[in-house]
């Protein structure tokens, strides 16, 4: 009763058991909104229609944007700050924010897909660290913690 009050915050422990039990993504990702560590957490775009058509649109929208910035980028022997110039630095920014807006649009996309479409979410995330593993990008160690 407290909890559903809001006179006692769920622990977290319970809060991810009932994530896995009622397989809401969007009950997981809306839970670390307020984490003090990780500041990627992305936020819940609770102004986006709850439609697969909308939240591709979203995405599609925020990839663009993203890849664009992306490519206006030359960061070729740029390894320090004091390498960039300017418009340099601008630019850059501009990409990590381009870049940025990308997760939440697609992190709420695939909460949507995975409960709409019946797609487990924990079975995307082991092909998700089996292909970062295959191309080298992880060594396999940290995420199966994780997992």
């Amino acid at each position: 009763r407290c909890y559903e009050l809001g006179v006692r915050p769920i622990p977290i422990d319970i809060t991810a058991r009932a994530a896995k039990v009622l397989k809401s993504p969007r009950l997981a990702m809306t839970t670390c909104q307020e984490c003090p560590v990780n500041i990627l957490v992305p936020p819940w775009l609770d102004r986006v229609d709850r439609h697969p058509i909308s939240e591709l649109a979203v995405v599609l929208a925020e990839a663009k944007e993203a890849i664009d910035a992306l490519e206006s980028l030359s960061l070729v022997n740029k390894l320090r700050p004091e390498h960039l110039t300017a418009i340099e630095r601008t630019a850059l920014e501009r990409a990590m924010d381009q870049v940025a807006d990308l997760i939440p649009a697609a992190s709420m996309a695939l909460a949507t897909w995975s409960e709409a479409y019946g797609i487990d979410m924990a079975m995307v995330r082991n092909r998700q660290l089996s292909k970062l593993r295959a191309r080298g990008y992880i060594t396999g160690e940290d995420e199966e913690a994780s997992a």
